[in-house]
């Protein structure tokens, strides 16, 4: 297991009467109507995002550092969230499939 953590910003949205949260280095998004359930809904987006990158062998970002972000984002709360990722991946055959036809895709666009 790996434990990852990544800033996420949180914005208050007034016109849905919500919140909205998002991982800036992950273009990764929730929402929520308060901050707390904004929160968790992108805390388990990233855990299933950084799973099935994991699974797909995906490069996935780094974070940037919080002070990076709160300097970024000066109006807004910006908190960090943490998950442990395996690093050993059992994929189904749903997955195994998903991943061979996009391996034969990103070939034949090379060719």
């Amino acid at each position: 297991m790996k434990k990852c953590v990544y800033p996420l910003v949180v914005y208050a949205d007034h016109e849905e009467n919500n919140y909205l949260a998002m991982f800036p280095d992950l273009d990764l998004i929730a929402r929520g109507d308060t901050v707390e359930q904004a929160y968790l809904s992108a805390l388990e987006n990233l855990e299933m995002f950084l799973d099935f990158a994991g699974k797909m062998e995906s490069d996935v970002s780094g974070a940037c550092t919080y002070e990076e972000a709160v300097s970024l984002n000066p109006k807004r709360v910006v908190l960090l969230a943490a998950c442990e990722v395996s690093d050993e991946f059992a994929l189904t055959t749903y997955e195994q499939d998903y991943k061979n036809f996009i391996g034969k895709l990103l070939v034949s666009k090379e060719a």
